[in-house]
């Protein structure tokens, strides 16, 4: 190897990796989960902790690279991970048929290190169906058409990435941690948050649900951001309106923020 030759092969592997914009929200979902793993939240009674980020990281890691876009107008963030949807698959709201068959998702899912025994992790071959996940993605389905079309425009983003367990097998979500643990949370996730919106750089910001839609603007009003934030009804069960007439309700909030027009093939869609 002539000398020439030695200093140009240097300076190419020298030069600076530039990552996806996949890649680098997969970066900060990374590092936010480590911080928030090193916290302490035995005063919420908290005994067990899921980082699906982590165990489910390959089909994980599929979904955040291969839809997460420089393209994308919206930015839907829902709370954090349920226990049929995203604890099992990877995949925000990540109802397994939804993310098997329309996501065409599917990976290893190895179980976490403290796996609670009332709460398995049986990634794809979970038979439990996560109601709010298949509300909510088979609404996105109708809608657009194809995932690929969905993701042109749109990504799918959880404000904290673990999942939290009593004992007794209980969920406990972020809101509802004491609130010396909790404020710790949530300043951490806000930054994750802010980080996220300055790599993808969305027009709209979509919470699903009160909770996040009261943190995501707290963070755009600091942050004087430039950006609308609307708030999504959220799918669960347990909101009798949602169970009424939740794809209605949906199809209005996106119309409303014009997220509708995105998509060539609208019709009226059906709750699943």
């Amino acid at each position: 190897m002539t000398h020439n030759m030695a200093a140009a092969f240097t300076e190419q592997h020298l030069l600076p990796v530039t990552k996806t914009v996949g890649q680098l929200v997969l970066t900060i979902e990374k590092e936010l989960a480590g911080s928030l793993l090193g916290l302490n939240y035995s005063d919420s009674g908290v005994t067990h902790i899921y980082n699906p980020v982590d165990y489910a990281r390959v089909p994980h890691e599929i979904f955040v690279t291969k839809f997460c876009k420089e393209t994308i107008s919206t930015l839907l963030i829902g709370m954090n991970p349920g226990p049929w949807g995203m604890v099992q698959t990877g995949v925000p709201f990540g109802e397994v048929s939804i993310v098997r068959d329309w996501l065409n998702i599917i990976g290893e899912v190895i179980k976490p290190a403290n796996e609670h025994p009332k709460r398995p992790i049986l990634g794809f071959q979970c038979h439990r169906s996560e109601i709010s996940g298949k509300r909510f993605w088979a609404f996105l389905r109708d809608l657009s058409g194809t995932p690929e079309r969905l993701f042109e425009t749109l990504f799918m983003y959880n404000y904290c990435p673990l999942s939290f367990m009593k004992i007794s097998g209980k969920n406990v979500t972020p809101p509802e941690l004491k609130l010396t643990e909790r404020k710790i949370l949530l300043s951490l996730c806000d930054a994750a948050l802010l980080e996220v919106i300055k790599v993808l750089r969305p027009k709209s910001l979509l919470c699903v649900g009160n909770f996040v839609f009261k943190q995501v603007s707290g963070v755009v009003k600091k942050a004087n951001l430039d950006v609308k934030v609307g708030l999504l009804m959220h799918p669960s069960p347990i909101n009798p309106r949602a169970n009424k007439n939740w794809a209605e309700e949906a199809k209005k909030t996106f119309d409303q923020l014009g997220i509708s027009g995105y998509f060539s093939n609208l019709h009226d869609v059906t709750d699943a």
